[in-house]
């Protein structure tokens, strides 16, 4: 069984007006006439009309009979159904929208409840009204009381009524236009009268203007500030956008350092397990004064042992003292290179060359530490300089020590130690300039560690001890020779070159850093090895020769480039083997000095000299015999430059010589009566020079091991 409401309650509670008599109602007159009957006891305790009339002399006490004339019956049926249900059935349809039935109905049973003096009644019927004009209708309307609601209101109540008032505040409060009160002036004079009276007191006074000013500029002032409030909103959401725009590049840029450092770290755990992982310098040494030092310095190299681990408890013991009274026993380079040359010595690196080496190139991938930087730095340095062979070069490229050389070289912790911060850019470059890079390699190089070099340049370009900075401009140079030799490689193998990272900074911020350029010249003026003049050489060759960079140099240090190289040719026997090739260098870096630098513009520099030097180089020969004939290739060459041909030359634009005019020059017929004076005496004949399609081949290929000397006439007549 479905569960239903308990409704039992005890007697006391239940309604006591059931067992009172029933009163007969008349209500109406003769159109419309009907009878009702309600509980004595139920009217009475709501009406006051019905409890005086239930007393006694009236005789509708007696009769218990009253009769209602003039009302409605079925705004008395309403009336009781409130009594009885306590519920208003007056609600219209939804269609109903514009009806004003359900306001007249309310009024009329407002009117006769003030009739039968019920004021809970009123009460209830106010309280219906203003609901009603509150609810909005499908339309989306609010409807009020309508004229024929006023007319009965005001026609059965007195002044002062609650009804009234209800009505006049809804006109005056929510009143408009499309009331159109003025279509009806039959409406109750007192209405209009209460309407105004009330209108006029709730106009606002002018002190309530000046406080509506008040707030309204106060608001404007809200308003002012969130519009200034939202435009640095604005302001700071671009910030965030620029901000979010550079923190994407830094991510970019990011990534690819992260590959960097995988990379390393992939190197470091391959070996990792071969260094012991306890090699932290435990050992403490309390030494008195410098001779100590030495002392327990030789006794540590001079270990006898075959354990690793007693090899590595030595190495500690070493990198233990030399870091720890680095400060007070090392403090120039030359003890930092005798205390290096202690450890090359001394019997324990003579047993154990390659382990001792690998376990110092371990640590300069993994220790942060400037004074252990240091020491490794230097022995790996010297070890290197000091071999006959490149083992110790070959080592470090074979563990990818390369990426860590240039990643040190930027840290601030290394730059703030300038002997440590040169010692590892000369690492840098001894180690590159044997051994060629890898792809690895060439990407730890970026434009902004050229840049970077090229800025350490420019800011010691007036420093008295060292006013070139010879080790920025070896890396920077090693670094070019790197670039060409692996471009001409890959285009070998019919792929695409690699970007030269220093040719390129100084095409695109060339003006910013023209110091590199001056000390390129003084170092080829006053550098004897053989090796370092052809690192500059090759540079100039790429610089000369691109259209970019041409204009690189100052005019007036062109002119001292010109008068250097000028130099150095005289200078150069013919007899020597080594200084054919480097001549042959020099003549294919003068040919786009001629052709693309400022000296092919009037007034042309030198010109005179430049052909008495080149007539010089290939009618000088030794005893009659020819001059090679790469040389005399090269001579020709360089004399075919239009600014070098005799005055009135016609250049014959649709010879196939590039430009180049095919009028010998007077330099050419004297090389030809070179040539046929050869011919005649020695039987030998020498091929005329073009243009040679293997120039930037000869000159990457075109090296010399380090330390061999620049042959010299001067040098030689000494």
């Amino acid at each position: 069984m479905s569960s239903t409401k308990d409704l039992r309650v005890p007697r006391s509670s239940a309604v006591g007006y059931v067992n009172s008599p029933a009163i007969c109602v008349n209500v109406g007159d003769d159109l419309e006439y009907k009878t009702f009957f309600v509980h004595e006891e139920l009217i009475c305790s709501r009406s006051d009309f019905f409890k005086n009339a239930m007393k006694e002399p009236w005789q509708e006490a007696e009769e218990h009979e009253v009769t209602l004339a003039g009302e409605e019956p079925e705004t008395f049926s309403l009336y009781l159904e409130l009594l009885y249900s306590n519920v208003l059935p007056v609600r219209g349809t939804e269609s109903d929208v514009n009806s004003s039935e359900e306001y007249n109905k309310l009024s009329k049973l407002y009117v006769l409840a003030e009739m039968l003096m019920d004021d809970l009644t009123k009460n209830i019927v106010l309280a219906a009204i203003l609901d009603r004009s509150q609810e909005a209708h499908s339309d989306g309307q609010l409807y009020y009381p309508g004229p024929t609601s006023i007319q009965i209101v005001y026609d059965r109540t007195p002044e002062g009524s609650a009804a009234r008032r209800l009505l006049v505040d809804l006109y005056t409060t929510f009143g408009d236009e499309t009331f159109k009160l003025a279509e009806h002036p039959d409406l109750p004079k007192d209405f209009f009268f209460d309407l105004a009276v009330n209108t006029i007191t709730k106009r606002p006074t002018l002190a309530d203007h000046n406080d509506l000013e008040t707030e309204l500029s106060l608001f404007k002032l809200k308003v002012a500030s969130k519009i200034d409030y939202i435009a640095k909103i604005e302001i700071a959401m671009q910030g965030l956008r620029n901000e979010n725009m550079r923190v994407s590049e830094e991510l970019v840029e990011a990534e690819g350092e992260i590959q960097d450092l995988e990379f390393k770290m992939k190197k470091i755990r391959e070996h990792y397990s071969t260094r012991d992982p306890d090699m932290a310098f435990e050992v403490s040494y309390n030494l008195e004064n410098e001779q100590q030092f030495w002392d327990e310095l030789d006794d540590i190299v001079s270990t006898r042992c075959q354990e690793e681990e007693i090899i590595d408890n030595s190495l500690r013991s070493f990198l233990n003292v030399t870091t720890n009274y680095k400060s007070e026993y090392l403090q120039t380079d030359y003890s930092v290179a005798k205390c290096i040359f202690r450890m090359l010595e001394g019997e324990l690196f003579a047993a154990h060359k390659e382990y001792v080496r690998r376990q110092i190139v371990y640590c300069l991938l993994q220790e942060e530490d400037n004074p252990t930087l240091h020491i490794v730095a230097a022995f790996l340095l010297y070890d290197g300089r000091n071999s006959l062979d490149d083992v110790i070069f070959e080592m470090m490229h074979s563990e990818g020590t390369f990426p860590r050389l240039v990643e040190l070289v930027q840290m601030q912790t290394v730059q703030e130690d300038t002997r440590l911060h040169q010692l590892l850019l000369e690492l840098l470059y001894e180690s590159s300039r044997i051994q060629r890079l890898n792809w690895e390699d060439f990407m730890a190089v970026n434009d902004s560690f050229i840049i970077y070099l090229l800025g350490i340049i420019e800011g010691v370009s007036d420093d008295a001890e060292d006013p070139y900075h010879y080790p920025v401009i070896r890396v920077l140079l090693v670094l070019n020779e790197q670039y060409l030799v692996a471009s001409t490689n890959q285009q070998n193998a019919g792929r695409s070159g690699i970007t030269n990272r220093v040719i390129k900074a100084i095409s695109t911020h060339g003006m910013t850093y023209k110091t590199f350029g001056c000390n390129l010249i003084l170092l080829l003026n006053r550098e004897s090895e053989t090796s370092l003049q052809l690192l500059i050489l090759k540079v100039l060759y790429l610089i000369f020769g691109n259209p970019s960079t041409a204009e690189y140099f100052y005019t007036n240090d062109l002119h001292v480039l010109v008068d250097v190289i000028l130099r150095n040719l005289i200078d150069l026997p013919h007899e020597s083997p080594a200084a054919s090739a480097l001549r042959h260098t020099y003549l294919r870096v003068l040919n786009p000095i001629l052709t693309n630098s400022q000296i092919s513009k009037p007034p042309h520099y030198k010109r005179e000299d430049l052909l008495r030097l080149l007539h010089l180089l290939v009618t000088s020969g030794n005893h009659f015999a020819p001059v090679d004939e790469t040389t005399v290739r090269l001579v020709k060459r360089c004399t075919s430059v239009q600014w070098l041909q005799p005055p009135g030359t016609v250049t014959d634009d649709a010879s196939p010589t590039n430009g180049h005019s095919t009028t010998n020059s007077p330099i050419e017929y004297m090389a030809n009566g070179q040539k046929e004076l050869a011919r005649r005496a020695l039987g030998m004949s020498v091929q005329g020079g073009g243009e040679s399609s293997t120039s930037v081949l000869e000159i990457a290929t075109h090296t010399e091991k380090p330390g061999v000397q620049t042959p010299s006439l001067g040098k030689a007549v000494q």
